[in-house]
């Protein structure tokens, strides 16, 4: 009988469960369970093509980034259009997952780009900030010392002009080397890198360089065990972060503007090149 009854039970619970709730009470048990303001699902094929629309651009980056990882480098002995080539192919590789091929492109590009520090468009070919990717992708692979050596190298060839490249190389350095635990040699990096930062005076990066300086601090004061003068250095770096945001649109419209220019030089350039000679 208890069986029976047991049997009977279930059945009405799963009769139960099997029965549309009306909308006012499926609101109602949203509140006494929730809280939360009630939303009902997406009711149409539109509404979810909707939001998978909203992923389309990342697909479609995907599908580009698939295709560059499987080609083949350009025949040809230029080499900043190797390094260029190898530069972006390792970029899409990252984009990807591909740890192993985004560093041996980045490799490759490191050496087709020896000696080119010209800071091109877009930073394209360019040895600094390509081997600042390469410094980047060693130390978050493992390979700390193989990031302290890019680091001393991008501090070696680097021009004094571009001073938050070399903070930047000093930033890569630093962490390097406390993953290293060599705390002394990465207080000596916090205190070169502050005093390239005195020493520079560009008004559209000084929040930036000094944000980039002292989130070094904060990590080496970590490392040190000194939490109090972290935090206050964090608090700095995040201070000089919301100070840099009207100066980053300004950049980025700089940027724009160069880009810009740069499209329509190569469009007068392809004019000239279409025009038959008399």
């Amino acid at each position: 009988m208890r069986a029976c009854g047991a049997l009977v039970f279930l059945s009405l619970g799963l009769v139960a469960c099997q029965t549309t709730m009306p909308m006012e009470e499926a609101k109602r048990v949203t509140v006494v369970f929730g809280g939360a303001k009630f939303v009902p699902p997406p009711r149409t094929i539109e509404d979810i093509t909707a939001v998978l629309d909203q992923y389309e651009p990342k697909r479609r980056q995907a599908s580009k980034d698939r295709a560059l990882v499987e080609q083949g480098p350009p025949t040809t002995r230029d080499r900043h259009e190797l390094a260029v080539f190898f530069q972006l192919r390792g970029g899409a590789a990252r984009r990807l997952g591909m740890v192993s091929q985004h560093l041996s492109d980045l490799r490759t590009a490191a050496a087709y780009a020896e000696g080119d520090t010209a800071g091109r468009y877009k930073n394209r070919g360019d040895e600094i900030m390509i081997l600042a990717d390469l410094a980047r992708a060693e130390g978050s692979s493992g390979n700390l010392l193989n990031a302290v050596q890019v680091s001393e190298r991008i501090l070696a060839r680097i021009p004094a002009n571009r001073p938050g490249s070399i903070i930047g190389a000093y930033s890569k350095l630093a962490l390097a080397q406390l993953a290293l635990g060599d705390i002394p040699a990465a207080r000596q990096t916090l205190a070169d890198a502050q005093r390239v930062r005195m020493a520079a005076t560009n008004p559209l990066f000084q929040h930036k360089w000094t944000a980039d300086v002292e989130s070094i601090q904060a990590e080496v004061s970590f490392a040190e065990g000194k939490l109090a003068d972290a935090e206050k250095a964090i608090r700095r770096a995040l201070t000089s972060w919301d100070l840099d945001q009207p100066f980053n649109k300004a950049r980025e419209q700089n940027v724009n503007v160069i880009a810009a220019s740069a499209a329509s030089q190569l469009q007068v350039r392809d004019s000239y090149a279409r025009t038959p000679s008399s």
